[in-house]
């Protein structure tokens, strides 16, 4: 592959990694969010609240709330570290010094400035690559796709569509996770209370 085209596709590659910090950025904060407000709210329900909603225990199990509470501040510290805004902003950096030197990427000190740009930036990730093909590729119009190099292969659709899968169930579980629980503890309560009805 020659440099012109090489760094073509770090360019696109980098543009798919910062899409998708960007995207656990979103999704962290909106997680953050979500769960201090079932926490919020979870603690100030009552039985008349609880009974509104078609739950019968009288209030929510307390152990769960600090399970919660500590959850919270954990993802919080988490996401903190992982810094996905700054990174992304880094990375876009990146992909716009080598959209500069794209325009003039013959020779030795295009190489080098190359080089010199990947050193300075994190590395992108497999996916990021293969979600850069694929996005190519589909948004080209199928008379021109015979001109993209390299094309997407079989392992690299598989891979793209485990990983949307995995993505979108670990999205769903997170979001459905302080619901489930209030069901949970429910279940719980109601077997609790048909147990104690059936001791003599």
């Amino acid at each position: 592959m020659e440099l012109k085209d090489k760094i073509w596709w770090t360019k696109k590659s980098k543009i798919a990694h910062e899409k998708r910090l960007l995207k656990y950025n979103f999704h962290s904060q909106l997680l953050l969010i979500w769960y201090s407000l079932f926490t919020v709210a979870a603690s100030t329900l009552n039985s008349k609240s609880l009974y509104l909603l078609g739950f019968q225990q009288p209030s929510i199990d307390p152990n769960i709330l600090v399970i919660f509470s500590v959850l919270t501040l954990t993802m919080s510290c988490f996401v903190s570290s992982l810094n996905f805004k700054a990174r992304s902003l880094s990375i876009k950096q990146c992909y716009e010094n080598l959209a500069l030197i794209e325009k003039n990427s013959e020779g030795d000190l295009a190489n080098q400035e190359y080089q010199t740009l990947l050193d300075n930036c994190e590395n992108h990730s497999d996916i990021d690559y293969i979600n850069a093909k694929i996005e190519i590729y589909l948004s080209t119009s199928k008379d021109s796709r015979k001109n993209i190099n390299p094309h997407p292969t079989l392992y690299e659709v598989l891979v793209f569509i485990y990983h949307k899968i995995i993505r979108f169930i670990v999205l769903l579980v997170l979001y459905m996770l302080p619901i489930a629980t209030i069901i949970f503890t429910e279940v719980n309560w109601n077997n609790t209370q048909q147990q104690q009805q059936q001791q003599p």
